[in-house]
């Protein structure tokens, strides 16, 4: 060989000059398989990121991928390189001659044999991989698929069903207010009763007629009714009638064929369903939404409202409760006792409740960052509520103000939550058993829940607006936050629950219980508490405005900081202990109110507020209405009453009432 073909080999055959050759075209091969003509450009991280998928790397970071990319690539290379260097290098040697040139001939055979099998092996763990990655899908569509056949069985399940006969025979019955007539009958033999009447008795007698004629024949008298009804008597039942009804007609004894859901199976497909959203956490979502379209629609919220109702008399909504109101509260609390003994909610819808209220946290965390919710998405009500930490016998404001504050965030970020949220409006859940299930931000707008069992339950959050909830369990209930507006709770329990931040306004809470309840920050602005009871209640800086307390028993509550705008007493109200410093009371009438007049010193309003009979205005109360707008320091602009009161919290040892306008000076 010369020296310029000793020399070109050298180049050829050098390491570095493969892998420069090698890393080109691997350049132009990334290329060509992450090209996206007619979309837009991508990141260069896309496009490894993309190349990785491909290979069945796609859990990589792409910095680690280029890594191991090249990492193969140097290999691979060095490995051919020097394949075809021992194969070149075969070529060109001379026949052996001697036992030493024939050893180093069979051994550069065996590194040949060594490098290809080598070589073969790293170049075939892309393909490999590849191979793996779609054995991965196939194995993923299949898991799919199967999943998806255990769901559609377990929907058909859920609407399953069973025949079973019945002897029975239809009746007909005659309804209405009945009239009793007389009929004249010339021909008895012609005369015939008129539909749903029978005769009463008959006798004959003369009668003048109308026209002056006297009628001497038979009479015939007959109970006639104006409407009927149809009802299958079953075998061995006997059918129960009103007073005023009256079995008409008969028919025939015969066998009916009747359906009704196949509860077992029902139940099991529940379970079935539950079991599907442990496992597979891209289902878990849709069978919720399942659970509750099966709630609802076979518990569907009744088109009238027959529930016991509380009295309140149209004069009791403004003034003072009328004397028979306990009579009134007891018959109530009796009528709701009988009607919760015979509720009962059907076994499966009880079951698929139940299976709702018992999620893992894992599984609500799904739902949270299911929609719009991005990936880092936090389960925003497993955020412990914050708890009122001031003082009970006294009042500060600051701490006060502090704590409302905190409350407050902590709403905004419940109310910040993008997720799913279980959705059972308008459905019959009375007498259902909901304790300790979590039901956080759920959807319970216009639901049936009278005579249900909540003790301790989660329901941060939750939209339960204009819900019935009269005679229900709410004991340790969890309603921080939540929206009970127009809510109907009369008579219910609510003893120890918690409701810190939650919207009560406009609510019906005649005889509801809240013994001890947390209530702080909670809005029950117009809120109907005639009779309730809040013995211990915690109503720190609660809104009160508008609310009807007559005979509500305040004793010992902490209403520290609470404003009782408007709100109605009576001489009923129990304000035993109850703690009302730093208060605000104004445009009410508290001439009745006698039992007040110890708690005022405490207590800041106004010229509006008529104090009881023979007490004076405390003298840190300006004798006129404070109306107007008032600028704080930092330039908020305040309603002059409130800028009066919350300066005066700030400091009531040195605090002067301001002066009167002018034009009242002048007058």
């Amino acid at each position: 060989m010369t020296p310029i073909h000793d020399a070109y080999l050298s180049i050829v055959w050098h390491p570095l000059s493969w892998i420069f050759v090698g890393l080109t075209l691997t350049f132009f091969l990334i290329q060509s398989l992450t090209a996206n003509s007619g979309t837009p450009p991508r990141t260069a991280d896309d496009r490894l990121q993309g190349l990785a998928k491909s290979v069945g790397l796609g859990g990589l970071p792409p910095v680690l991928f280029l890594f191991v990319g090249l990492t193969w690539l140097v290999v691979a290379l060095t490995l051919l390189f020097g394949l075809y260097r021992f194969i070149w290098m075969m070529v060109w040697q001379t026949a052996p001659t001697g036992n030493e040139e024939l050893w180093a001939w069979r051994f550069g055979l065996a590194q040949i044999a060594a490098l290809t099998t080598v070589l073969g092996a790293v170049i075939a763990l892309p393909l490999t991989m590849a191979r793996l990655l779609l054995t991965r899908r196939q194995t993923e569509t299949s898991e799919q698929g199967h999943i998806t056949d255990r769901i559609n069985t377990a929907v058909e399940g859920l609407g399953a069903e069973k025949e079973f006969n019945r002897i029975g025979r239809p009746i007909t019955i005659w309804s209405g207010e009945s009239r009793t007539t007389t009929h004249l009958v010339d021909n008895y033999k012609d005369w015939q009763l008129p539909p749903r009447s029978v005769e009463k008795k008959r006798y004959r007698e003369k009668t003048e007629m109308p026209d002056g004629e006297l009628f001497v024949g038979l009479h015939i008298e007959i109970e006639i009714w104006p409407a009927e009804r149809t009802v299958i008597q079953w075998q061995g039942q006997p059918p129960a009638i009103e007073e005023t009804e009256y079995f008409g007609e008969y028919g025939d004894w015969k066998v009916f064929t009747e359906t009704s859901p196949n509860l077992e199976v029902r139940i099991g497909a529940i379970y079935a369903l539950e079991r599907i959203a442990q496992d597979s956490d891209r289902d878990h979502v849709q069978i919720m939404e399942i659970l509750c379209a099966y709630i609802r629609q076979n518990a569907p919220a009744p088109q009238t409202d027959d529930w016991p109702r509380l009295e309140i008399k149209e004069s009791e909504d403004n003034g003072p409760l009328d004397a028979d109101w306990k009579e009134r509260r007891d018959a109530f609390n009796e009528a709701q006792e009988n009607a919760k003994a015979g509720l009962k909610l059907r076994e499966d819808i009880q079951v698929a409740l139940t299976v709702l209220g018992r999620r893992r946290p894992e599984q609500r965390l799904l739902e949270a960052r299911a929609g719009e919710a991005g990936e880092d998405t936090e389960l925003v009500f497993d955020l412990p509520c914050p708890d009122y930490d001031g003082p009970e016998d006294s009042h500060d404001p600051a701490a006060l103000d502090t704590y409302l504050k905190t409350l407050g965030d902590w709403k905004r970020t419940l109310l910040g939550y993008e997720g799913y949220r279980l959705d059972l409006r308008n459905a019959d859940l009375r007498g259902a058993d909901l304790s300790g299930l979590n039901l956080n931000g759920a959807k319970l707008t216009g639901t049936f829940l009278q005579g249900a069992d909540l003790w301790g339950a989660r329901l941060q959050e939750a939209e339960i607006r204009e819900v019935r909830l009269q005679g229900a369990d709410l004991e340790e209930v969890r309603l921080q936050g939540a929206d009970l507006e127009e809510a109907r709770l009369q008579g219910a329990n609510l003893g120890l629950a918690r409701l810190q931040g939650a919207n009560l306004a406009d609510a019906r809470l005649q005889g509801a219980v809240f013994w001890s309840a947390r209530l702080q920050g909670v809005d029950l602005a117009e809120a109907r508490l005639q009779g309730a009871e809040l013995r211990r209640a915690q109503l720190q800086g609660a809104d009160l405005w508008s609310a009807r307390l007559q005979g509500t028993n305040l004793a010992e509550a902490q209403l520290q900081g609470t404003e009782l705008a408007g709100a109605r007493f009576d001489a009923q109200t129990n304000l035993t202990a109850a703690a009302l410093r730093g208060a605000a009371v104004r445009f009410v009438d508290c001439t009745e109110v006698p039992q007040i007049a110890e708690h005022l010193e405490d207590m800041y309003g106004d010229g509006s507020v008529k104090p009881p009979e023979g007490v004076a205005w405390p003298g840190h109360w300006p004798g006129h209405v404070l109306e107007g707008v008032a600028v704080t320091e930092d330039g908020a602009k305040l309603g002059r009453f409130i800028y009066e009161w919350r300066k005066w919290q700030a400091d009531p040892e040195t605090y002067a009432p301001p002066d009167p306008p002018k034009e009242a000076d002048e007058g």
